[in-house]
């Protein structure tokens, strides 16, 4: 991992919803939740006793992980002062949080009372005889505007504190909100947050989040590139994909790209509609598989170009083309105006397999992904890549960043340790299985990967969080099933692996 490092994101700024990906990801890789809420917490408490050694200090706590991180500040000051704590909520949420709930409960030493027991004026008091006050009401996790309670304390703080610390952000910020905590300092952790720069004195504190949960493909990608589903919302709304692919030789790849799109897509991640333009010779073979799919002749042995496949194209969010359509003149031809054309139009566009060598010469302006193996790769870039194995990682990187950089385009790699670069930012899949390496496995990648981008998510993030997914799939197949996969497998499984992120 140390050749490694340099490939790490240079950003000094993260959003709300990366530094919650980062996060998950942290989690996936052994660093518990409870590990960085106790950082977190002595990284505020360090800089209160560093900078200001208080007589007495007063810890405003909400119930979630931003309260966790101001009860284990609260802890650690209560050696060196006196420590109130009003809680804002009586239901602590997660369990790091209920755990450093129950620790601060316990001292003698820590007076602990609840907002909703005490009346404005003791409020009122307690904020003005502290030297400090620590807010940790609400963290990068908050939307919309402070109402009610929150709204009431916030007010309090902002109209009656000596000087306030906020932890990680002061409660209510966001880049629209119009009320939150007028902060002295604020305590943030691993990166800037979106917005902090228009606040004053911010202070970033690391906290133990390693390298890899930035650069490896985990969990918190997929939490990143899936859209939540409003429960008003159309089919339309949700997301549009189109796949184009097949021949007289080939059906079964665009099938299970079908398959697993709508899979994940319609049914999982949330795609509204998944439309599957094949030729005209397999097009009744495909519909007799494929119950739940809309399913559209599009040439006659080979794909073609069509002014039924552009209006489709217009209304659609997403295309992947390129499975099973052969390196036969007519199909690559075809192919290349396809996507000349969503390009045109703006579309995110993922080419696998055969469309691939078709679109060799294209800029693609960032809104197409290309799913090599290394003999694609090389048909695409002229570049051949030694054989993958552990030695040659970085060097592989080096020439996928290249290639992307100098076609616009996104790449995706594929092996074992799966490169997705986009030429300035780069991800790596490492796969635990060796099971996926069978006939239309990557069909299925592409498949998921156009459910995602379909549903709102960009072309990166999707494709990073369907190469992690597709992993994680042959990694549940190996203990039922070993070596022994077909493509239609990854799909079945893909629901037991996303009903988790139902909960995040």
């Amino acid at each position: 991992m140390q050749n490694l490092k340099e490939f790490a994101s240079k950003e000094k700024t993260v959003s709300q919803e990366e530094m919650h990906a980062i996060e998950l990801n942290s989690y996936s890789i052994g660093i518990s939740p409870i590990q960085l809420m106790e950082n977190a917490g002595n990284a505020v408490a360090s800089f209160i006793m560093e900078n200001f050694r208080p007589k007495n200090v007063l810890v405003f706590c909400g119930t979630g992980s931003n309260g966790g991180d101001g009860l284990v500040a609260a802890r650690l000051l209560s050696k060196y002062c006196n420590v109130s704590i009003i809680l804002m909520g009586k239901q602590i949420k997660g369990d790091a949080a209920l755990s450093n709930f129950y620790a601060v409960s316990s001292l003698r030493s820590v007076k602990l009372q609840y907002y909703e027991d005490l009346d404005k004026e003791k409020i009122m008091e307690e904020i003005k005889k502290s030297d400090i006050v620590v807010d940790a009401i609400f963290g990068t996790g908050f939307k919309g505007e402070l109402s009610g309670i929150f709204k009431e304390a916030v007010n309090l703080i902002n109209s009656y504190a000596n000087r306030v610390i906020a932890v990680d952000m002061p409660s209510g910020f966001s880049k629209e909100s119009k009320l939150y905590v007028n902060a002295s300092y604020t305590i943030t952790f691993h990166k800037l947050k979106e917005g902090m720069e228009k606040l004053d004195n911010v202070i970033v504190k690391d906290i133990g989040i390693p390298i890899e949960a930035e650069l490896i493909a985990g969990p918190g990608d997929v939490y990143k590139a899936l859209k939540p589903i409003s429960e008003f919302v159309s089919k339309r709304e949700r997301g549009t994909l189109i796949i184009i692919g097949g021949s007289k030789v080939y059906h079964s790849g665009p099938t299970h790209s079908l398959l697993s799109a709508s899979a994940l897509g319609s049914l999982r991640v949330g795609a509204g509609y998944v439309y599957l333009y094949v030729p005209h010779s397999i097009l009744n073979p495909v519909r007799s598989i494929s119950s739940n799919q809309i399913v559209k002749p599009l040439g006659s042995n080979y794909i073609s170009f069509s002014e039924e496949l552009k209006k489709e194209i217009e209304r659609a969010q997403a295309v992947a083309i390129g499975m099973g359509i052969t390196k036969e003149k007519p199909a690559q031809q075809a192919c290349l105006k396809i996507v000349k054309y969503a390009l045109s139009k703006g579309k995110k566009i993922i080419v696998d397999a055969d469309g691939i060598s078709a679109i060799s010469n294209i800029k693609g302006n960032k809104n197409i992904l290309v799913t090599p193996h290394d003999k694609e790769f090389y048909r695409f870039s002229g570049t051949k890549l030694e054989h993958e194995s552990e030695g040659n990682i970085y060097e592989r990187i080096k020439v996928a960043m290249k290639v992307a950089r100098e076609k616009e385009v996104i790449v995706l790699l594929k092996g074992h340790n799966t490169i997705i670069t986009d030429g300035k930012n780069v991800k790596i899949n490492m796969a635990k299985a060796s099971n996926l390496s069978t006939m239309g496995s990557g069909d299925v990648l592409s498949g998921i990967i156009g459910g995602f981008a379909a549903m709102g998510s960009s072309l990166f993030d999707a494709a990073v969080a369907g190469a992690y997914l597709h992993s994680k799939a042959g990694e549940v197949l190996k203990i039922e099933k070993g070596n022994h996969i077909i493509a239609s497998d990854i799909i079945d499984v893909l629901p037991k692996l996303l009903v988790e992120f139902d909960k995040v």
